[in-house]
């Protein structure tokens, strides 16, 4: 059983949203789905980031 991220309210298994405030319920598969997209675009912008180091050579 899980508690509802909005209000907390205990959850019963295959949920859609809470019975308590109607949130709808995150599947395990859709949080680790945002984790992987925030983190490859996290990678993106890390990657794509220009190359500064140069005006600081002799």
């Amino acid at each position: 059983m899980a508690n509802c991220t909005k209000c907390g309210a205990v959850l019963a298994d295959n949920e859609k949203f809470c019975d308590a405030c109607g949130a709808p319920v995150a599947t395990v598969e859709d949080k680790v789905n945002a984790a992987a997209e925030k983190a490859s675009a996290k990678f993106e912008e890390i990657a794509n980031t220009p190359d500064t180091t140069a005006q600081y050579t002799a």
